[in-house]
Parts: C-alpha cells; structure tokens; sequence
C-alpha cells in the first residue's frame, strides 16, 4: 500500500503516490512511550507546537502563512494507540505549495517558539482546560474513568494526562523533555499526493537530516487479566442518565488471527444496528437508549457502552454478560456473514480519503500486518465460525464502571 523508506536512524518515510485527491496529505507521527509521568508533557509540547514559531510567532501570524499557501491546512494533536503516545502533526495543501510545506513544517519542528514565557503559561493553560473538559462529555468521561480503574499500564493513562500533572509543568523540563524526543523517538512521515517518491524522500531526508541517538522503539504490550473477577465501580454525579462502560478482556496477544477474529466477533456483539446487543438491550427490552461495543486491537480488549436508566444498571449488565455468554456456545453461520459485510464496508472505504489511508496503514503497522485493505478483506472472508467463538470464549469481564 505504501512504500516505507528509513530515511534516518528511527525515522521512517511511508509514500503513497495519488493522483485520486486534489491535495498533498503529509502526516507525522512522533512517538513517546504512554506513562503516566510524562503523558502530559507530550500532549503539552503539541499545544506549544501549534502555537506559534520563530518565524510566524502567534496563531494569527500562522494563519497568515497558512492563507498564502491557498488555504493549507495545519493541525497539531494528541493520539493514543496501545502504548504509545503521539504527536500528531497534519498538513494538506496544494501541489504549487510543496515546497512551501517543508519549509513551514521545518519551522514547526525546529523552532517552536513557546516554551519559555506568556507562551508557555498560556499554552498549559489550554491543555489544563482541554483535559478538564472531557468532565462535560459525560461518554468519554465514562470511557477515560473506566480506563484509569483497570490499572492496566498504559491502557490506564488518558491520552492528554492528568490535570494535576499539567498544572505542574515547568518550562525547562519541558523543553528538555521535548528535544530529547525529537532525538529519540520514533518519527513516522505518512505522504499521500501526487509526487514521486524519490522527491518527497530527498525533501523529508533534509528535514529529518539532524543526528539522532539511543532511538527508543517502543515494544507493545497486551492488556493483562488482573482482578480475577469483574471489579465494579460506581460514581454518583446526579446524572439524568446513566453512563455504563465494560471492559472485556482476552488475554491475547495482537497477531492478525486474533485481531481479525476478534473485530467480527465484536460485530457481532454490539457493532451496529444488526448487533446481539443492540437487539437484546435496546429493541427487545427497550432497557437502553444507546449501546455498541468497540475494539483496541493493540490491547486485544472489547468494550462496551450503553446509555441506561439508572434503575435499570443491573438488569443490562446481566444481559450483557449472558450474551457474550451465549456467544461462548454457538456462533451461528448468519451471524458471521452478517458481521464481515459491515468488516468488508468499513476496509473498503479506507481509500475513500487521505487520512483514512494514513491512521489504517499506521494501526496496522504497529500490529506487525503489512496487508492491504483488499488483503485484509480476503482474511475476514476466511475467518471461521469456530475461531470466533474460541475468542469469545477468552472474553472475561474486567470491569464494570457506572457513572449515574
């Protein structure tokens, strides 16, 4: 799908020739081991990052710069994937400004400019605000506080950190920490556009050129069986309605066996409006207003979420359980034709844009499989009955958390 260059120690170049989109997409993705220590840090450097440079020192200034080149887009953010944290750095413009790109892109990099100062307070400011906001969106709440209970290493630590941790930060540490990663970690360059890729690579060489040292690759690691049991946690907050997340575990390591297995499984739970869950909780019982399941394919876990009634927490928790439980024993042929069709849609529409191609392409090589979405597509096709049900057997609930 792409062609992977290593361009410097660490550094990896992925090169995607196109000329299916009117725009050149480059994305780069720096990566930091996800620890609770540093977590903030990270997503810290990137508000700095986004903030301004030497040469276009505000977001007015960069703006500007960003309309000159016909309107390019530029965008700094934080992503998690199973244990690393990333900052992801986007840009899309047209082909008359590519040379252009790796000019501001330089600056971006190398010459951020708000570490020290008003910039520096106003920046951890942002991220103090952005990481208390996720208390409003009571769904990601639910999900991060479900996180932080399975005491399960990195899976645990929310993608932006603690609060407590931001509020903390000083600007020297910070800086230190932030050319210390862009010395060590591993940088992955994603381009998909219209340019040949011994031009985009001779341009990301230089832009990447500098020494590099001690590179820290980051292993991944499975989310572990820890309670033995399904640990409970309840949090009153006066809610209208309840928030219920519950994790299930497989103890599984993430090859493409098991991660395929285990996505039609979770189709078949609660993937959609044709899910077991969706009919049991929802359409038969009228017990939810909303419910599906979804997958971390780096820490081979399902989970599930439901919008309830309070009153109504334990008999849906119940009904959950029973039909994962009812999976353990029979998977019926219809079911899994039913759940690789929507697999099929969803690896099919993965061209249908750059950023798409790029996050598939980026998940898939962290989990070691360098196969295509038609590829991966023909593995679905061949995914049995009885493999799925084995997975569904290692499903093991961890932990129930309400939020009411």
């Amino acid at each position: 799908m792409f062609k992977t260059f290593e361009i410097n120690d660490g550094v990896y170049l992925h090169h995607f020739k196109t000329n299916k989109f009117k725009t050149n997409t480059m994305a780069i993705l720096i990566s930091a081991e996800m620890k609770e220590e540093t977590a903030a840090k990270t997503a810290l450097c990137a508000h700095i990052m986004k903030s301004g440079s030497r040469k276009y020192p505000t977001q007015k200034a960069l703006a500007a710069k960003l309309e000159e080149m016909y309107g390019a887009v530029f965008d700094v953010s934080i992503v998690k994937k199973g244990n690393r944290q990333l900052i992801y750095i986007f840009f899309d413009c047209v082909g008359e400004c590519f040379e252009d790109s790796f000019d501001f892109l330089k600056e971006i990099l190398y010459y951020p400019k708000h570490f020290y100062g008003l910039g520096f307070e106003n920046a951890k400011r942002r991220l103090y605000a952005e990481i208390e906001a996720v208390k409003d969106v009571k769904e990601d709440y639910a999900l991060e506080r479900m996180a932080s209970e399975t005491e399960n290493g990195a899976y645990s630590v929310p993608a932006l950190g603690r609060a407590y941790e931001a509020a903390a930060l000083k600007s020297a540490a910070v800086k230190k920490y932030y050319d210390k990663l862009m010395e060590t970690g591993v940088i992955d360059i994603y381009f998909v556009g219209n340019e040949d890729a011994e031009i985009v690579r001779r341009k990301n060489e230089r832009l990447f050129g500098r020494t590099r040292s001690n590179v820290k690759r980051i292993p991944e690691e499975c989310f572990l069986p820890k309670f033995g049991g399904s640990k409970k946690v309840r949090e009153e907050q006066g809610l209208n309605q309840g928030k219920l997340c519950m994790c299930f575990s497989t103890g599984k390591i993430a090859d493409k066996k098991n991660v395929l297995a285990l996505s039609v499984l979770n189709e078949i739970i609660g993937g959609g409006g044709e899910s077991l869950l969706f009919s049991k909780v929802r359409e038969k019982k009228g017990l939810c207003y909303s419910i599906s399941s979804s997958v971390d394919k780096h820490k081979m876990i399902m989970v599930v979420e439901a919008g309830i009634d309070k009153k109504e927490y334990e008999n849906v928790s119940e009904i959950i359980k029973n039909s994962v439980d009812e999976l353990k024993c029979d998977i019926t042929y219809e079911k899994l034709l039913e759940a690789r069709k929507s697999l099929f849609k969803r690896f099919e529409s993965v061209f249908d844009n750059p950023v798409d191609m790029i996050n598939y392409s980026f998940s898939m090589r962290l989990l070691g499989i360098h196969d295509s979405p038609e590829k991966l597509i023909s593995g679905i096709k061949e995914v049995k009955s009885e493999e799925v049900k084995q997975m569904a057997e290692c499903l093991n609930c961890e932990l129930e958390y309400f939020l009411m």
